[in-house]
């Protein structure tokens, strides 16, 4: 079985690390947003898998979404060595103009041919929820 396995030290850029919030302009949250995820390949694998961002409203409906291949396809998750760490830039597109407010963002990986979803842990070992890692907070202000 492959994992994602989050370290400590596993962080979005535009925030001070995982679970934590940042803040656009409502001006700015009109068609897409910019997330620099980064990861550290623990293992060496032989699979390319993709990866999901989506992005929720209060209601838990979802307002964005970005499947793709890690830094489009330059980089492939099948060729990374070992420890070694990744930096991916996702460009996020929203459904609609968002309103002021908080807005999850999840992400994970799946592998494209069977859209399973690679499991995914904390440091601890405890497997997130439907393979979903809970990534931070978008604050849009108006």
């Amino acid at each position: 079985m492959q994992y994602i396995e989050i370290p400590a030290a596993a962080h979005i850029s535009a925030a001070p690390g995982p679970g934590e919030q940042w803040r656009i302009t409502a001006a700015q949250a009109r068609q897409s947003f910019q997330v620099q995820i980064v990861w550290q390949a623990l293992h060496p694998n032989d699979r390319d898998y993709t990866v999901f961002l989506h992005l929720w409203d209060a209601q838990g409906r979802k307002v964005g979404q970005q499947d793709q291949q890690p830094t489009n396809g330059q980089y492939p998750i099948g060729i990374q060595g070992n420890n070694e760490w990744i930096t991916n830039t996702v460009s996020l597109p929203l459904r609609q103009p968002l309103l002021a407010g908080l807005y999850p963002l999840t992400g994970g990986m799946y592998l494209l041919e069977t859209m399973d979803r690679l499991t995914s842990i904390d440091a601890q070992g405890q497997r997130f929820k439907n393979d979903t890692l809970k990534l931070g907070k978008l604050e849009v202000i108006p």
